[in-house]
C-alpha cells in the first residue's frame, strides 16, 4: 500500500509498534469528486478505507442490499444487523467508525438502540450514528438528535450523495447536522420504474440490479398478502408498517409510482383511519403488478 511499518522497544519499558499509510485527505466535496473516476464513481482508492468499519442496521432485506451495494462498491467494510438488539451485539464485539441506524425496526427501534449505545463509555464522542428514514420532516430530525444521533439521512438513498455524506462523516469529528435529503436527480418517468436511473445508481451493474428487483418483488408480494389479512382484522398499525417498508424500498429502486401508492396507504395506517383503505390498497396492488410486468417484459427487450 506504499506505506512503512516499524517498532521501538526498550527493556523494562515495553514496545511501540507503528505504521504509516498514504491516504488522500479531502478538504471538500469537490476534492473528493476530483479523486473519483471520470464517470463519477466512488472508488476504494479515495477516502473509503477498510479500517473504518461501518455497521448498517436495517431490517428490510431490499434496503439492506441497496445500501450495502453502495458502501462496498466504494470500498467500505460493512457489517449488517437486522434490528436494534443485533446492533448492540455487533457493537459489543467490534468497534465501528460509523453506524447507519434505521429508525423503524422490530424488536428494538433505532431510537432505543442509539440511546443504549450512547450510554456506553466512549460512544458519546467518538462514533458517528446517522439515522435512516423515509421521513424528512423536522420532527423526525429532532427525534434523531434527541436520541443521540448525529443526523438523519433520508431514503431513498442516492449513491453519490449518500457516499459523499458517509465520506464526510468519516473524515472528521462527529457533528450535529441538518437533515440530509437525497432527492432524485431527475423527475421520475411515468413508467413504473426509471430503469436508466436505477442502472446509474447500481454503478452500471445490471445483473445485480435485476437480482435485487426480483427479490424485492417477491418480498413485496408477500407483504401485500399480509396487508390483506391486516385489513380484514382492522390492524391499522401493521398496515402502516408494511406500507412504509414498500415505500422506501421501491423508491430506492426508482419505482416511484409504487412508492407513492405505498405512502398513501402508510398515512392511512398511521392515522388509524382505514376509511377507503380497500381503494388505496387496490392502487398499491395495481402499481406492484405494473412494476412486475415492466420488469419481466418491457425493459428486458
Amino acid at each position: 500500500m506504499g506505506g512503512t511499518i516499524g517498532f521501538e522497544s526498550h527493556l523494562g519499558q515495553g514496545s511501540k509498534f507503528w505504521f504509516v499509510l498514504p491516504f488522500a485527505v479531502c478538504d471538500s466535496a469537490e476534492d473528493a469528486h476530483a479523486l473519483a473516476d471520470d464517470r463519477g464513481e466512488w472508488k476504494s482508492s479515495r477516502s473509503a478505507c477498510p479500517s473504518c468499519p461501518i455497521l448498517l442496521v436495517e431490517d428490510y432485506l431490499p434496503n439492506q442490499e441497496v445500501a450495502r451495494m453502495h458502501l462496498e462498491g466504494a470500498g467500505y467494510a460493512v457489517d449488517i444487523a437486522g434490528d436494534g438488539v443485533a446492533a448492540l451485539e455487533h457493537c459489543e464485539a467490534k468497534e465501528y467508525s460509523l453506524v447507519l441506524m434505521d429508525i423503524q425496526m422490530p424488536v428494538m427501534d433505532g431510537y432505543e438502540a442509539t440511546r443504549r449505545l450512547r450510554r456506553r463509555s466512549g460512544w458519546t464522542e467518538s462514533v458517528v450514528i446517522l439515522g435512516l428514514s423515509a421521513n424528512a420532516d423536522e420532527k423526525s430530525r429532532l427525534e434523531c438528535l434527541a436520541a443521540g444521533m448525529n443526523g438523519l439521512v433520508t431514503k431513498p438513498l442516492r449513491r453519490e450523495a449518500f457516499l459523499r455524506e458517509v465520506a464526510q462523516r468519516l473524515s472528521g469529528p462527529p457533528k450535529e447536522c441538518d437533515c440530509v435529503q437525497h432527492t432524485p436527480q431527475r423527475e421520475p418517468a411515468p413508467l413504473p420504474m426509471d430503469y436508466p436511473l436505477a442502472v446509474e445508481e447500481f454503478a452500471g451493474d445490471k445483473p445485480l440490479l435485476d437480482s435485487v428487483v426480483v427479490g424485492f418483488l417477491a418480498t413485496a408480494r408477500k407483504q401485500l398478502g399480509d396487508m390483506k389479512r391486516f385489513i380484514s382484522t382492522g390492524d391499522a398499525a401493521a398496515i402502516g408498517r408494511e406500507a412504509h417498508k414498500i415505500k422506501g424500498a421501491s423508491a430506492n429502486l426508482t419505482a416511484m409510482p409504487l412508492s407513492e401508492a405505498a405512502e398513501v396507504v402508510e398515512e392511512s395506517g398511521k392515522s388509524g383511519n382505514l376509511q377507503g383503505i380497500h381503494d388505496l390498497f387496490a392502487r398499491l396492488e395495481k402499481e406492484l403488478n405494473r412494476l412486475d410486468a415492466f420488469v419481466n417484459n418491457e425493459y428486458r427487450k
